[in-house]
């Protein structure tokens, strides 16, 4: 897949957070995000998602068009192109870590090769935990990489990652960076927004966005 922004524009209510952010991406870019807090990077990545709105301009995604995030074919790139970080983790806190990751699961794969691929992945995210072990007893850093597994394990086209390593020391920090760059070098898109200088160091394209008017 390749993404064309043009001319996005993102205001709410009378506070411009950004105007015109255009740039093209491609197979093997690691894109990263930044401005200063309140700058507007976790609403352009929800954009550049087709989770929200925005004013003006356009998204172009192969060749789809958008001028808004509304309607099938939005959701259908949504559900089978594109994959998820978010912040808050976005895990389902009462089920256990093998529920939240069979959910990844949208091809009928045997429950063998689903049992390797999810212990494959625990193991890169260096998540050292039962599968049969209640989301909510996890700590933040472990459900923060279980929330980036879940992401890789549906291969996505596109990886839209939200600050991915804010709540973990610096080992497991540079294990996901490593990893998030493995993943975009096998022909994916990956865009992260970020405070992280590992993460920005590593990003083959930065989209920063300045101090909101």
């Amino acid at each position: 897949m390749e993404i064309k922004i043009k001319n996005l524009s993102k205001a709410i209510k009378d506070k411009e957070l950004f105007t015109n952010i255009s740039e093209s991406l491609h197979p093997k870019d690691f894109v990263a995000i930044t401005g200063e807090s309140g700058s507007g990077k976790t609403t352009l990545l929800s954009i550049i998602g087709l989770l929200e709105n925005w004013n003006d301009g356009f998204l172009q995604f192969d060749n789809y068009t958008f001028t808004n995030p509304r309607g099938g074919t939005a959701t259908k790139i949504r559900k089978h192109k594109f994959g998820f970080v978010f912040q808050n983790y976005g895990l389902f806190e009462e089920a256990d870590v093998q529920k939240n990751l069979n959910i990844a699961f949208t091809s009928k794969v045997s429950q063998t090769e689903r049992q390797n691929k999810i212990m494959a992945i625990l193991q890169k995210v260096n998540l050292k935990v039962s599968v049969n072990q209640p989301v909510l007893t996890l700590s933040g850093g472990e459900k923060q990489r279980l929330g980036v597994a879940r992401a890789l394990l549906r291969e996505p086209e596109v990886l839209l990652a939200d600050e991915p390593t804010s709540s973990l020391d610096d080992h497991n920090a540079e294990a996901i960076v490593t990893l998030l760059k493995e993943f975009a070098n096998s022909g994916k898109i990956v865009i992260v927004a970020t405070h992280d200088a590992r993460l920005i160091k590593a990003a083959t394209k930065n989209i920063h966005i300045a101090y909101p008017r």
